[in-house]
């Protein structure tokens, strides 16, 4: 879908999908570390997102949305399952290592994979000289940041955990991909709702498998992890709704944009309200990641918009010539 699709949407809804999506989503990775405190990982994100999901599809229901065929339960499927099973688990499993606000930076991982994969993808976009080089120095960012060869480090990032993260990252672009061609119900909020509840009954089903029952302990959860959770119900859904709402109305690099916002977002909040660990050291990679993200995700969309132009403008001159 091409920059025009963005006249589809009420400008307002755009906009303010952009600030669920910077903010609030930039919040729940800190809420994500309160909740995990006291609750099992996996079964917490699996009932944030089973409650969240089924709220939207109660909701959809409710005023009328047609019953979803097969196909649209098989895509939801598997957009949930490497989005928020795959993507959100990823993160929420290695925030049990790995500061919130440094997990929402190595995130940013993101757009490096979406640009790669939109080339390897059947009729794809190869990258540039520039994006090739922006991609290497986002990826120096990342070794720098999570600097694995100065062991006596303080504040060293721990590396099976950003190795959790990236691949967690990598899962989520493939989801966001796949749910801008996939087949899914006409309705975005039932669409939602379907990939929610799936992917959350596939991380229920991952911490059943794994034993994490038998860690919960309703008398040990405290007040903050519980309102930690359900803050992620209520306002993190909203956001992973304003998300898909972008990538369906917008441009996936677009949307993408908020990885260089969320990181920033994350780190005050945890600073602040977390008490993480801050260096000056990781100013630097902080800042080499974001430069990369910047330069990727605007090349990107520019060269996108500007080869979209040119087949527009070669399809209209057949035609000339056809009628002529």
């Amino acid at each position: 879908m091409n920059a025009a699709a963005d006249n589809k949407a009420p400008l307002w809804l755009i906009v303010l999908s952009f600030a669920a999506v910077y903010i609030i989503w930039g919040s729940t990775y800190l809420a994500i570390r309160f909740a995990i405190d006291t609750i099992p990982p996996l079964l917490m994100l699996g009932t944030r997102f089973l409650f969240g999901g089924s709220l939207f599809l109660i909701w959809t229901s409710v005023v009328g949305a047609p019953a979803a065929k097969p196909i649209h339960w098989k895509s939801s499927a598997i957009a949930g399952v490497l989005m928020i099973a795959g993507g959100t688990g990823a993160v929420t499993i290695a925030e049990q290592w790995v500061p919130s606000g440094i997990a929402a930076l190595m995130v940013a991982a993101v757009p490096f994979f979406i640009v790669l994969l939109d080339w390897l993808r059947p009729g794809g976009l190869r990258p540039r000289l520039i994006t090739g080089i922006a991609l290497i120095v986002g990826f120096v960012g990342i070794v720098m940041l999570i600097n694995p060869f100065n062991t006596s480090s303080e504040h060293m990032v721990d590396p099976l955990g950003a190795i959790v993260i990236v691949l967690g990252a990598l899962s989520w672009a493939i989801g966001s991909l796949y749910s801008r061609y996939g087949t899914f119900p006409e309705s975005h909020w039932q669409s939602l709702g379907m990939k929610m509840v799936l992917g959350g009954l596939a991380l229920s089903i991952l911490g059943s498998v794994t034993g994490e029952w038998s860690q919960v302990d309703l008398s040990k959860i405290t007040a903050l992890s519980f309102l930690s959770l359900i803050y992620q119900i209520i306002f993190g859904s909203a956001a992973f709704g304003a998300y898909l709402y972008l990538i369906k109305y917008s441009t996936p690099a677009k949307a993408a944009t908020y990885a260089y916002v969320n990181p920033v977002v994350a780190m005050i909040l945890g600073i602040w309200l977390g008490g993480e660990p801050f260096s000056t050291s990781m100013i630097l990679p902080m800042a080499i990641i974001i430069v990369a993200v910047i330069m990727i995700t605007s090349i990107h969309k520019r060269r996108r918009e500007v080869e979209a132009g040119n087949i527009e403008t070669d399809q209209k001159a057949k035609t000339e010539i056809k009628t002529e």
